[in-house]
């Protein structure tokens, strides 16, 4: 939950000066009035349902009344190809004015470094807002299937529901089976977080992966092995406090090279900004930066803290400088280890 030394920390962060990603401010009005009476697009390049719209949603909720202006906010859905058909749509067609925020997967912003075909997008120019969380990827198991630990999945097959390329379901196992030799069977198919759930429950499949945050919300008392389910593996280098407590492993001590273990902590970077939302390059410095500094604020605001902590939403937010730079780290990765995750993202 989010603590005052935090929110004093990522205030911090917040840029009140220019911006080099952002356009000059010469002849724009003043942020407040081009605000006024304007519509904030905030657009989730998902389906709802899952951990993305639920963010989402939260943060829809109080980030207007913190923009100068006080403008209304409409969200709307972009689903498909784990966001980066939104991300597409902000680098090319969205408008560059600050009334279009995109919401993404973390996948949007680091698979074009491994240059996946067709992405026609650099994140490196979009200008961040802020994430509204961090994750910590996971996968679960029936109680009642043969396959119950990571170990036992280095022989035996788990058969797992997936969407598609680009989500945490499909891209956290798919790296496990490249770089520790985990072994999974994709059924595949599957719209979203509910219909992924909702085959585990039904027994079509005996596994399925996705966010620790979301899943304490579905399952509150997994941990006390008091559901159907068990969780056998959090995607972790340190490992997450509660996790590792009900000493839940990481896949870091199965990586049998030096390389695959780099490849796997680059893969996990991307979980440090879990819910990430920026706009495009273009928008002028000035309203990025009310709208960094109305995102601090949207976090801090008592109401929000409040019903995060109803809703049990986890709630670990980053600034939008902090965000841009973390990106930028990512993006300057040696060659060598881009290379090697990319051949583990294809497999």
């Amino acid at each position: 939950m989010l603590s005052a030394r935090r929110i004093g920390m990522l205030s911090v962060s917040v840029v009140l000066f220019g911006s080099g990603f952002a356009s000059p401010a010469a002849s724009q009005p003043s942020v407040e009035a081009f605000y006024k009476d304007k519509t904030i697009i905030l657009e989730i390049g998902a389906a709802s349902g899952g951990v993305l719209d639920l963010h989402g949603r939260l943060l829809s909720r109080y980030l207007s009344k913190h923009v100068p202006g006080a403008p209304s906010l409409r969200v709307q859905y972009r689903p498909g190809a784990g966001s980066k058909v939104a991300a597409r749509y902000l680098a090319t067609a969205a408008p560059a004015d600050g009334t279009w925020i995109a919401g993404t997967f973390p996948s949007a912003i680091v698979d074009p470094l491994l240059e996946i075909a067709g992405l026609n997008y650099d994140p490196t120019k979009f200008q961040y807002i802020g994430s509204v969380s961090e994750e910590v990827p996971i996968c679960m198991v029936r109680a009642d299937a043969k396959v119950k630990s990571l170990t036992q999945l280095m022989n035996d097959e788990l058969i797992i529901s997936v969407t598609s390329p680009g989500g945490t379901n499909h891209d956290f196992p798919t790296v496990m089976a490249s770089l520790i030799g985990a072994k999974f069977k994709f059924i595949k198919g599957y719209a979203g977080g509910g219909e992924l759930n909702l085959a585990i429950t039904k027994n079509e499949v005996q596994g399925v992966c996705g966010s620790w945050s979301f899943t304490r919300i579905q399952y509150p008392k997994i941990l006390e092995g008091k559901d159907f389910i068990n969780i056998f593996v959090q995607g972790s280098v340190a490992g997450d406090p509660e996790l590792s407590a009900a000493k839940v492993p990481t896949p870091m001590g199965f990586a049998k090279t030096q390389e695959d273990r780099e490849a796997l902590e680059l893969f996990l970077a991307r979980y440090s900004f879990a819910t990430p939302y920026m706009v495009p390059a273009g928008v002028p410095a000035e309203r990025v930066n009310a709208l960094r500094k109305a995102f601090i604020d949207a976090m801090s605001d008592p109401d929000l803290v409040e019903e995060a902590r109803k809703t049990m939403a986890d709630i670990k937010p980053t600034g939008g400088e902090d965000l841009q730079q973390r990106v930028q780290k990512i993006y300057a990765s040696p060659k060598a280890t881009i290379d090697r995750l990319r051949k583990a993202m294809q497999n």
